[in-house]
C-alpha cells in the first residue's frame, strides 16, 4: 500500500467515525459563541437591573444572598458586565435541598435575588438553555468520559483535516484546480468537488478549531506534548498544599483591591474562594484581552495574609507552553480575534457538518459503484 492508498483510507476511516461529531460540535459550537449575549437576552428579566446609586460591596452582596439562602455556600461568582447587569452566584451542591438552583443573580444594588437556574439540568426553557447546550457541546452531558470522548474525536478530525489537504492538492500545480467545481458534472462528481473545496476553503479556520479542541478535550495529554518543547507552569491552585478551613483575614472586596492593584486597569469579571487551599482566585479582564468574556487575568490571593501568590493573563502567561495554552480558548471560540474572529466562528460552523455528511455521502456512493461494477463483471452461466 503506497502513501497516498493509505492516506485515502485514514481520511475515509476517520471522517466516517466523527461524521455525526461533526454536525453537533459544529452546529453547538457555533450557537455558543455568543452564548453571553444569548443567555443574557434570553434571561433578561434577571440579568438586566435599573443603575440606582453605588453598588453594594461584594462582601455585602454574600450577605445578602445567605440572608435570603441561609444554606447556600458560595462557590465563585461572576460580575455583570456593565452597571445595569446582576452578578451571577454558583452554588456548591447540597445544603437543604440537593436538586435547588445552584445558580443565582444578584441584583448589585439591593443585594436582592433576581432570578435562580440549576445549571446542569436538561432542560429547554430559557433559564436552562444555554448551560444545557454548553454541558452537551462540552461533553455529551458524560462529564470526564464525555470530554474524553470529544478530545478524541477532535483529534481524529485533526488528522482528517491534514490528510484531506494532503488528497486534495497533491501537487502544486493542481492548486488552481482543487477550488473549481465542474459545472455539469454528474452528482456524485458536484458532492465530491464540493467536499474539497469547502474543506481548502475552511481549512485554516478548522484546522484552528480541532487544534484547539483537541487541547481542551484532551488536557493533560495536551499538556505533556506541549512540555516536550516548552514546559508549561504547574496551576499554582493544584499544587498548594491543602490548609486547615479558618475564617479569612482577607475579605473578598479587600482580595479585589489587591488583585486590582496586581493588574492596573482590569475589569473584574469574578472571584472564586478557596478554603481548603486559603487563598482567592480573582479573574480579570484587561482592555485588550483576548478572551472578551471571564479575562485572561487571574490573580491568587492568599486569604490570611493578603499576599499576592501568583500573577497571570496573556501578556505574562510564562513559558511559550504556558502561552499557547492561555490563547486555546479565545481561539477555538474566536474571542481572540474580537467580535469579527467570533462572527467568522458562527459563519463556519456549519461546515464540519458539510464535510462530514458529504464525506460520508461519498463513501456510500462509491460502495454502490464498485459493487455495480463487480456484478457486471460476473461471467455469465451458461444454460443448459
Amino acid at each position: 500500500m503506497d502513501i497516498r492508498t493509505f492516506a485515502v483510507k485514514m481520511h475515509r476511516w476517520c471522517g466516517l467515525l466523527m461524521a455525526l461529531f461533526l454536525v453537533n460540535s459544529g452546529l453547538s459550537g457555533a450557537t455558543l459563541v455568543f452564548r453571553d449575549e444569548i443567555d443574557d437576552w434570553l434571561n433578561a428579566d434577571a440579568v438586566q437591573v435599573e443603575v440606582r446609586g453605588q453598588m453594594l460591596a461584594a462582601d455585602a452582596m454574600l450577605a445578602a444572598l445567605r440572608a435570603q439562602r441561609p444554606d447556600a455556600r458560595v462557590v465563585r461568582f461572576f460580575s455583570g458586565d456593565g452597571p445595569g447587569e446582576a452578578w451571577l452566584f454558583q452554588l456548591a451542591p447540597g445544603g437543604a435541598a440537593p436538586q435547588a438552583a445552584n445558580e443565582v443573580w444578584l441584583d448589585p444594588y439591593s443585594g436582592r435575588i433576581t432570578g435562580e437556574r440549576r445549571a446542569g439540568a436538561v432542560r429547554l426553557d430559557r433559564r436552562h438553555l444555554v448551560p444545557m447546550v454548553m454541558h452537551w457541546h462540552d461533553s455529551l452531558y458524560m462529564d470526564k468520559v464525555g470530554l474524553t470522548v470529544i478530545g478524541s474525536v477532535a483529534l481524529l478530525w485533526l488528522l482528517s483535516s491534514l490528510l484531506g489537504i494532503y488528497l486534495a492538492v497533491p501537487r502544486l500545480a493542481s492548486l488552481r484546480k482543487a477550488f473549481v467545481i465542474k459545472r455539469g458534472a454528474s452528482s456524485f462528481k458536484t458532492v465530491y468537488d464540493t467536499h474539497r473545496v469547502v474543506g481548502l476553503v475552511t481549512c485554516v479556520v478548522l484546522l484552528g478549531s480541532a487544534f484547539s479542541a483537541t487541547s481542551l478535550g484532551l488536557p493533560n495529554q495536551f499538556k505533556f506534548v506541549v512540555g516536550l518543547f516548552s514546559p508549561p507552569s504547574a496551576p499554582l491552585l493544584k499544587t498548594l498544599p491543602s490548609r486547615e478551613a479558618a475564617a479569612p483575614a482577607v475579605s473578598m472586596d479587600q482580595a479585589i483591591g489587591i488583585a486590582r492593584t496586581a493588574l492596573p486597569g482590569a475589569a473584574l469579571r469574578g472571584l472564586s474562594a478557596h478554603p481548603d487551599k486559603g487563598v482567592y482566585q480573582v479573574r480579570l479582564r484587561l482592555d485588550d484581552d483576548i478572551n472578551a468574556g471571564n479575562g485572561t487575568g487571574r490573580v491568587i490571593v492568599d486569604m490570611q495574609s493578603g499576599a499576592v501568590l501568583e500573577r497571570r493573563s496573556f501578556r505574562e502567561a510564562g513559558s511559550a507552553g504556558d502561552t499557547l495554552l492561555a490563547w486555546m480558548y479565545p481561539l477555538h471560540s474566536g474571542q481572540a480575534f474580537g467580535r469579527a474572529g467570533r462572527i467568522v466562528i458562527v459563519c463556519i460552523g456549519v461546515f464540519p457538518g458539510v464535510l462530514g455528511l458529504t464525506g460520508a455521502w461519498i463513501w456510500w456512493r462509491r460502495r454502490r459503484m464498485l459493487a455495480a461494477r463487480a456484478v457486471q463483471a460476473r461471467p455469465l452461466r451458461p444454460t443448459a
